[in-house]
Order: C-alpha cells, then sequence, then structure tokens
C-alpha cells in the first residue's frame, strides 16, 4: 500500500490509471512493513475500517456484502486502486495459485479453558508436533502454519501454564525458554511433582516380597527427564540392610525414600519397598 508503516517506506516507480485506462508514471512511497503478518493485519484493518473520510468505503468487499471472492475483487476496482483492469488481475492471480481454496476456512475454537501450573517433558517419540505462538493450530490464521518444531525440544522440561480442549485434543500452552506457546498435550508428559523433601537417617531392609521396584539415581520415578527409566532394580538387593537419607512426598501420596547402599551408592526408591 501507498504510504509509511510506522515512519518506514520504500520509493519505487509505479502507473497511475487516470480511470479511464490511461496510464501516467509516477514515483511514489510504498509502506514497508517488518513481516507479512504485519502486511496483511493492516490491509485488513484499512478494507475493514474504511477511509479517513469514509469508513463504509470499502464496504462492498467485506464478506457480509460480497457473497464471491469476484465480487469482492471487483468491489475494490477504482477504490483500492486506480487501474481499471484491478478486478481482472486480482482474480487471475487467485485463479493461478488456487487461493479461493482459502476462503472461508473454518477456523476451530478453544473450549474448556484452565490455567494450570505443573512441570512436564516434551517427549517426541514417533511424533513431530508444531509449536505454535498465538494459539493452537488451526485457532486463528496466525497458527495454520506451525511457528517452530517440538522435536528440536525433545527431552525439555517446561511449565504447563494453561489448557484447553480443541475439536477432540487438548493443548498445553508452556512456558519454554521464557516464550509461552501451544503443543498438543499428548506431546507431553506430565512429570511427578515433589514436595516436603527432608533429610532424615535411620536403617531399614530392602523388601521385594511380591515387589519389583526400581531404584533411580537423579530423583524419584518420572520426576525429571532423567529418571524415566529405572537405573537398577531394587531386587537384586532384597534383604539388604540401608541407611535412608532423605524423604520426600511424590505428587502429594506417594512417599519415595533416598537410600544409601552397603556400597555407597544412593538411589531413590518407593518407601513401600522398604521396612
Amino acid at each position: 500500500m501507498k504510504g509509511a508503516y510506522n515512519g518506514q517506506y520504500l520509493s519505487f516507480p509505479t502507473l497511475e490509471d487516470n480511470g479511464k485506462g490511461k496510464y501516467t508514471k509516477i514515483q511514489a512511497k510504498f509502506k514497508k512493513y517488518p513481516s507479512f503478518y504485519h502486511s496483511l493485519e493492516d490491509n485488513a484493518r484499512l478494507i475493514r475500517n474504511g477511509s479517513s473520510w469514509d469508513s463504509l468505503y470499502y464496504a462492498g468487499a467485506w464478506k457480509e456484502n460480497a457473497s464471491t471472492y469476484k465480487e469482492a475483487a471487483k468491489a475494490l476496482e477504482g477504490r483500492y486502486a486506480t487501474d481499471t483492469r484491478y478486478a481482472d488481475k486480482i482474480i487471475r492471480v487467485i485463479n493461478i495459485y488456487k487461493l479461493d481454496q482459502l476462503v472461508d476456512v473454518q477456523y476451530k475454537t478453544m473450549q474448556s479453558v484452565i490455567d494450570t501450573n505443573y512441570t512436564a517433558l516434551i517427549t517426541q517419540v514417533n511424533r513431530n508436533d508444531g509449536l505454535y505462538w498465538s494459539g493452537p493450530y488451526m485457532t486463528s490464521a496466525q497458527s495454520v502454519k506451525r511457528d517452530d518444531s517440538a522435536s528440536k525440544y525433545r527431552g525439555t522440561t517446561v511449565r504447563v501454564v494453561k489448557e484447553a480442549m480443541v475439536s477432540q485434543s487438548r493443548w498445553a500452552k508452556v512456558l519454554l525458554n521464557n516464550r509461552e506457546v501451544w503443543i498438543d498435550k499428548n506431546g507431553l508428559r506430565p512429570l511427578n511433582q515433589l514436595a516436603n523433601t527432608r533429610y532424615v537417617n535411620y536403617y531399614a531392609k530392602i523388601n521385594q516380597t511380591m515387589r519389583n521396584d526400581g531404584l533411580y539415581r537423579s530423583g524419584p520415578y518420572n520426576t525429571s527427564a532423567n529418571t524415566a527409566v529405572r537405573d537398577d532394580s531394587a531386587k537384586k538387593y532384597h534383604g539388604y540392610r540401608i541407611r535412608v537419607v532423605a524423604e520426600t512426598d511424590v505428587n502429594g501420596k506417594t512417599r519415595w525414600a533416598k537410600i544409601m547402599l552397603p556400597n555407597q551408592q544412593t538411589y531413590w526408591i518407593d518407601k513401600n519397598g522398604l521396612k
């Protein structure tokens, strides 16, 4: 569009139509935008809000007033552009690139939006989820195309701050590298939450009768990226007398113990595996 955007413009030679098909070459300033998004947004605002002297100047091109894109293009001729063949040129471009297929896109609606506050792990095994800044996929024009790929952040711990239902899928808004992004919740694995961790000092025995607990070096099971898989099996140490050096509550219901084996190696184990 002619003019300047936030003071930014580029000067180009252009042809002006006098309304009768006669062209005059002039030098004109055209708006310089920082992105395609800003360009499209500014154009849409102009078409919807009209000119400074007539808010309905482009009303003929509005969706409620033009039943087809061809009608909308013809409504702009002589108003948005002086070119007397403007509508035909626009229609030709739409047909060549099949842009009419983008008309009447039905965006999805976010429902049951809730605030959350928990940590999760980005897991992309056999997945390739998109990350979206503006909202879940296909909930707006800005979320038709992914802004980033979740596979780049596989194994990264994030904080989930919001959840929403979109069609039959649940989406999560996560804080990733100080930026809030949306991801399909199936691409996350919620991590167990620790609370009330404290140091203790007493002896117990590993009891694996009718059990097969895992031993974890970095923390209780599924509390970090390093605790998804057990580091050892408690069954190997059944009957061992060990020292308990710390305890913590996991998800407010399961108590875990940090133990020291006779060889001085420390592990976390479900406390129910001790006696």
